[in-house]
């Protein structure tokens, strides 16, 4: 036998053996004679007395009062993000000067169509010559 299905054989029992462990480890349900509480049944209080149920009541004086500001916390949990410290950007460069922009606008407009050859006809690398002539492609 060689090692491949030695070690397959080995996985098997132990699968099996895991299931067979699963099914006799699992709880039994048990039943009783009599129930300790009873539904329905008032619940009593410390003393063995019932509790008293004033189901119609409604305390509206409860209202009425102002609520309390809350103090009840002690920690601040968004301390890391307060603590990072914020990093203080560099000023935005200054905008051109005029005689910039024009030179800028220039070179981007030569830039914008690279394939222009002068002549108002645009040359898309490509494309062949007949299919360029085909379509009119022009600016």
């Amino acid at each position: 036998m060689n090692r491949q299905k030695l070690f397959l054989l080995i996985l098997v029992v132990l699968l099996v053996s895991a299931i067979v462990y699963a099914y006799l480890r699992t709880p039994q349900q048990k039943s009783v004679e009599r129930l300790k509480y009873v539904h329905g049944a008032p619940a009593e209080g410390k003393n063995g007395e019932t509790a008293k149920v004033e189901a119609k009541k409604l305390n509206l004086e409860l209202l009425d009062r102002p609520l309390p500001r809350f103090t009840g916390f002690k920690r601040n949990i968004f301390w890391l993000a307060a603590a990072e410290t914020k990093k203080k950007l560099p000023p935005p460069p200054p905008p051109p000067s005029p005689s910039t922009a024009t030179t800028t606008a220039t070179a981007t407009a030569a830039f914008s169509v690279p394939c222009d050859n002068g002549d108002g006809k645009i040359y898309i690398p490509w494309l062949s010559q007949e299919r360029q002539q085909e379509d009119h492609f022009s600016a």
